[in-house]
């Protein structure tokens, strides 16, 4: 698929109906949690591995991913300042994610660098996961 992201927007604008018929599949049909995450996961692996994240940095530029305090530690530490600091000069309470966490009070993430993470190894265990904003789609609709 390449990192074409006009053509991979085009595309998802293409297929939006498909994508919400799926949605909906999956949502009303009656499989385990397990089978259904197996499912939708081996979708996800098929086409993220044709795309290179360090060659893109979209989803950094596009999605907020929810911060937990451990979050919050492990890139307060790596910046060399306190937490609380942390949360005041980067991030918002999280109200869209039902969680209680945090996001980040801009996009793209103020920690992208190029197409890069400057602190990459540092970086929100939830990016580690993207399949949960697959999941997020899927049973919040």
């Amino acid at each position: 698929m390449g990192i074409d992201l006009i053509k991979i927007k085009e595309i998802a604008k293409e297929k939006e109906d498909e994508n919400w018929r799926f949605r909906t599949f999956l949502k009303r049909h009656d499989m385990p949690l397990e089978q259904m995450d197996s499912m939708v996961h081996r979708l996800y692996e098929r086409v993220s591995s044709g795309i290179d994240c360090t060659a893109c940095g979209n989803c950094c530029r596009e999605i907020s991913p929810s911060l937990n305090q451990k979050d919050i530690e492990r890139l307060s530490r790596g910046l060399a300042i306190p937490p609380d600091q942390f949360i005041n000069q980067f991030l918002v309470e999280d109200k869209e994610n039902f969680s209680d966490g945090f996001l980040f009070n801009k996009r793209p993430c103020p920690f992208l660098s190029g197409n890069i993470c400057a602190y990459y190894d540092l970086r929100p265990k939830v990016v580690h996961h993207i399949l949960i904003y697959i999941k997020k789609a899927l049973y919040l609709g």
